[in-house]
């Protein structure tokens, strides 16, 4: 089962101005599950190999882990020892209003995905084998819209630089 909501923008890097990247993007997985984890890390390797993924096994050692940084995205599972997943999905939401967050579960209940959706996940999921490499491929979608958005931003900036350039030669002739 999935269910998507908005897709957002995670960081950006202009430095080479020929070619915008994206910048190694710091993906935060909360996972008590360790072969869940293993499963889920594998998909995202094999699709994405420069995506640094970090993990969290309760909602308690995430936000120990957020006092010290940030991440660029999250992968939420509903069931943790210590929250309900909606719990964390709202915590993160409450920091960051536009971070994407990708929701979890063992059960695909159309109630869980309602729950992670009203928390503000962007996307719901039911764990399985086909539905990480899903996952994966999501992040990687997610990442290609954001280079085209910010090709696109590029762009517009460089036309409204010509523009101003022509005004400021008209004016001057």
């Amino acid at each position: 089962m999935t269910i998507e909501a908005p897709t957002f923008m995670p960081s950006v890097s202009t430095e080479d101005t020929n070619s915008p990247h994206v910048t190694a993007t710091d993906l935060m997985i909360v996972e008590d599950n360790d072969t869940d984890f293993s499963l889920l890390q594998r998909a995202i390797r094999k699709r994405l190999p420069d995506t640094r993924i970090h993990r969290a096994v309760s909602h308690r050692e995430l936000v120990t882990k957020l006092l010290k940084q940030s991440f660029d995205l999250y992968i939420v599972d509903m069931g943790l020892p210590d929250a309900i997943g909606n719990t964390t999905i709202a915590y993160i939401r409450s920091n960051n209003e536009t971070i994407p967050i990708i929701a979890l579960t063992g059960t695909g209940s159309i109630e869980y995905a309602v729950f992670a959706l009203k928390a503000g996940a962007s996307n719901f999921f039911e764990k399985s084998v086909p539905a990480f490499a899903k996952v994966a491929d999501h992040i990687a979608n997610f990442l290609e819209a954001s280079r085209a958005s910010q090709q696109r931003n590029k762009t517009l900036a460089e036309l409204e630089s010509l523009k101003t350039r022509f005004q400021d030669y008209a004016e001057a002739a």
